[in-house]
């Protein structure tokens, strides 16, 4: 799971909208149905965004059933939604 920043996209164009926040998830390394990607605008979106991407892995994770990761995933869960309230 990646959360950046950006300015311009992957083919290095000067992005068109008012995104500067992107979250990707690539669960198996390669593009399928294993793949989560968003974009927004602010810091405060991002986060939420965030949590989102976190949720999505939790359940990809789930329905492979790859149980060795959902403690860190819920920690980091957490830790996203203390960071938004605060």
């Amino acid at each position: 799971m990646t959360m950046g920043y950006f300015i311009l996209d992957e083919n290095h164009d000067v992005i068109k909208v008012n995104s500067l926040f992107e979250t990707m998830i690539f669960a198996n390394g390669n593009y399928g149905n294993d793949e989560y990607q968003n974009r927004c605008c602010t810091w405060k979106q991002a986060l939420e965004m965030h949590v989102e991407a976190i949720e999505w892995l939790k359940k990809y994770l789930l329905s492979e059933e790859k149980y060795e990761f959902l403690e860190e995933i819920d920690s980091l869960l957490e830790k996203r939604k203390r960071e938004i309230l605060a």
